[in-house]
């Protein structure tokens, strides 16, 4: 973790919550706990796309060549499963879900038209910063409850919401798993986890 101090209420991972992976992936694309395991998708990039002078097909790149991958954790970081996704062009995993009985994970293409979402601001002198938050949405409404920043870093620097996260509640305990870097960073994937009590 990086010397920054930890928000009130969230606190920093202590040396036990610091799950380094045996395996650098590389983008890490979703996450989830199931019981005693984790579940991590990420994307092997053998070629990467390039991009057409002109659109060919509608397509303004190449599909690029690749792997998708679902990894199957212990909680200390131990691989388990390597599950290959995809054929063809379609090799991008994304984010995961879990519905009590099946593990679910889209693949596409990775040919990337438009992106959304903002990973770093640069403040008045030029120097780069990155936000977090977290914003739980009422499933039912489909409205967003509260919104929360979340200025907790990783050991490359990023902001721990930047990739997958993975919230969940014990009791009166509220528990964030996140996997905040690309595999070739500072310290490889990290998967951190923040814990804070919730009042009664």
């Amino acid at each position: 973790m990086t010397s920054r101090p930890a928000r009130k209420g969230f606190r920093a991972p202590p040396a036990g919550h610091l799950v380094a992976l045996n395996r650098g992936p590389d983008p890490a694309q979703g996450l989830a706990r199931v019981g005693d395991r984790l579940i991590l998708s990420s994307v092997e990039i053998l070629e990467a796309p390039v991009r057409y002078p002109e659109p060919v097909g509608g397509y303004d790149r190449t599909p690029g060549k690749g792997r998708g991958h679902v990894f199957v954790l212990d909680l200390n970081g131990n691989l388990q499963h390597d599950i290959v996704l995809g054929e063809g062009d379609m090799y991008h995993p994304g984010g995961i879900d879990v519905d009590g009985r099946s593990l679910l994970v889209p693949v596409a293409e990775r040919r990337m038209m438009a992106c959304t979402g903002i990973t770093e601001y640069a403040n008045a002198a030029g120097d780069k910063f990155e936000l977090g938050g977290i914003a739980p949405i009422d499933l039912r409404s489909l409205q967003v409850r509260h919104e929360a920043p979340f200025q907790q870093y990783s050991s490359a620097g990023h902001v721990a919401t930047r990739n997958p996260v993975h919230l969940e509640n014990e009791g009166r305990t509220l528990r964030v798993w996140a996997a905040p870097d690309d595999g070739e960073k500072t310290a490889g994937t990290e998967i951190l986890v923040y814990e804070t009590r919730v009042p009664a």
